[in-house]
């Protein structure tokens, strides 16, 4: 094979790559739908039709993504855009994300059951919940002590 050929052949290659790498662009994300409401992307759930949401809590800025479907399942990536009241502590948990699974055909909230999800938001939210335990159990260690050594 001549260097001519070889050219021709690292183009043809080169084109390929381009036209999947656009075509898979344009199927996730401009075929992306974007909700105004609660509703419409509870009805895409339902269905894992791929749209994005954005939801204002009193405390939370929240963006939910549906990506599709994968073994029987709808998956949702949640990623918190902006803790906007509450504790400070909280702020560590701004631009995390965790993608969360959910049966198909069912509508149930994507983060109702924290253990079907994965990610750094799981992951922190996780951490700061051993934290408060922690907490509460050294705090209250002289009345479970006081319990103990009453039932002894």
């Amino acid at each position: 094979m001549g260097p001519k050929q070889k050219i021709k052949l690292l183009i043809v290659i080169l084109s390929i790559l381009f036209i999947l790498l656009v075509g898979s662009l344009y199927l996730f994300y401009i075929n992306l739908r974007v909700c105004e409401n609660e509703e419409c992307f509870n009805a895409a759930l339902v269905k894992c039709s791929k749209v994005s949401y954005i939801k204002d809590t009193t405390t939370t800025l929240i963006q939910y993504t549906i990506k599709g479907v994968s073994e029987n399942n709808c998956i949702t990536n949640i990623k918190l855009l902006q803790v906007t009241k509450g504790s400070p502590e909280l702020s560590v948990l701004e631009g995390k994300q965790m993608d969360c699974y959910t049966p198909l055909g069912v509508f149930t909230s994507p983060e109702g059951d924290i253990t079907l999800c994965h990610g750094l938001l799981k992951e922190e939210i996780q951490n700061m919940i051993i934290k408060r335990m922690h907490a509460q159990i050294v705090e209250n260690l002289g009345k479970i002590n006081e319990g103990i050594t009453k039932v002894l």
